[in-house]
């Protein structure tokens, strides 16, 4: 099965990610990236929500900020 992360609709709009697209959450303490499939939600938060594996792999705890970004190919 597919990873999917949820992505409030004000944050894919701004990062140009629809609903489906392949997208990556980093941080600059990890030397691991996250990705999963964007699945465009409509809430009011302008924040991600992460189960504990996914917080494990960056190596973030509730509150903490990641980056996201398309993973696209540039081909």
């Amino acid at each position: 099965p597919r990873r999917r992360m949820e992505l409030p609709r004000a944050i894919a709009e701004r990062l140009g990610l629809s609903d489906g697209d392949l997208m990556e959450l980093s941080t600059p303490v990890s030397g691991s990236a996250l990705r999963g499939w964007a699945h465009i939600v409509d809430t009011a938060e302008d924040a991600l929500s992460l189960g504990p594996i996914g917080r494990a792999v960056l190596g973030v705890k509730g509150g903490d900020k990641v980056e996201v970004r398309s993973a696209r190919s540039a081909i």
